[in-house]
């Protein structure tokens, strides 16, 4: 996924197309392999292997604002974006020359999931409230989930995120991540979603203005069956700049689909063949090793279902 992301830079980034990449692995037990470091050094792309994720290497989340936090700290540059390695440019970012310090440039989340109502009156509420208590946060602004329509307190999706580094974001949301977890505060859900969380509710305890990312960028493709009352274009892949793909590309007629929409024109044409080429449409989880651990009739229907889908 990493070498589709950083190979969508270079080609159709624009005004970052040269810009300094950073590849982060912060747990000291999970590092590229070398030909993936190959293809770092000759695209230009520089490790950083530190282990800065000690405390909590059963949470990959957590990579998240340790890595970001220690970008900030290190960088001289004005502007920082972090993207979620299961993303891919198809055209440039052009709006970044309106990135100015005191704004945060990042999507609303997709669907609702953890997020509660402005007023704290759902399940999700009780989470939240002790949130916002523990992080001093004074305001309450709202938010629609893009696919779902759902009006909720603000929350927003981590895979993109493009900050002034005066802001201090980042290492706000790691200072804050970290009281998260000292304090055991998770949904009850689990902690599945607390870094984006913490990141949301970080945003408004710094009273940052929010510039929603124009909707083309981070777009969700991995769930565009989902969308309530979805844009006439939807589909149209030629119109979208920046693409959230999850692990879409590994379920059989999820992928078919999405490379038929993306074959209709020369950019995603390009971006299909770098899937197929860097061994994404089947880069998957450990499906085998979570299968020893299940029971056999529940492995029989999951294989069932997996094959069906095909």
């Amino acid at each position: 996924m990493a070498k589709v992301l950083v190979s969508s830079i270079r080609e159709f980034g624009g005004p970052i197309r040269h810009a300094k990449v950073f590849s982060y692995s912060p747990r000291p037990d999970r590092v590229p392999s070398a030909p993936t470091l190959r293809f770092f050094q000759n695209h230009g792309v520089e490790t950083v292997d530190l282990p800065l994720n000690v405390d909590y290497v059963d949470y990959a989340f957590a990579n998240k604002p340790l890595a970001c936090a220690h970008r900030e700290r290190e960088s001289s540059a004005d502007i920082l974006m972090f993207l979620d390695t299961d993303t891919a440019f198809l055209n440039p970012p052009d709006f970044l020359s309106e990135v100015v310090a005191g704004d945060v440039w990042i999507r609303p989340v997709d669907i609702q999931l953890i997020g509660t109502t402005p007023n704290f009156n759902d399940p999700n509420g009780k989470y939240w409230a002790n949130l916002y208590k523990l992080l001093g946060v004074r305001r309450a602004n709202h938010v629609t989930t893009t696919v779902d329509r759902k009006n909720i307190l603000e929350y927003y999706n981590s895979g993109m995120v493009i900050t002034a580094r005066a802001n201090g974001l980042f290492n706000a949301w790691l200072k804050n991540f970290e009281s998260v977890m000292e304090q055991n505060l998770q949904p009850d859900s689990g902690r599945g979603f607390v870094e984006q969380s913490v990141l949301s509710a970080t945003i408004a305890a710094l009273d940052l203005t929010v510039r929603p990312l124009p909707e083309e960028f981070n777009y969700p493709v991995h769930i565009l069956d989902q969308w309530e009352d979805p844009p006439q274009d939807y589909r149209d892949f030629s119109g979208k700049s920046h693409l959230h793909y999850h692990r879409a590309f590994t379920l059989p007629r999820m992928a078919r689909a999405l490379r038929k929409d993306l074959s209709r024109f020369p950019a995603g044409a390009s971006l299909a063949a770098l899937i197929r080429e860097h061994g994404v449409d089947h880069e998957a989880y450990d499906y085998f090793g979570i299968a020893k651990r299940l029971p056999r009739r529940l492995l029989r229907k999951l294989a069932r279902r997996f094959w069906s889908s095909g």
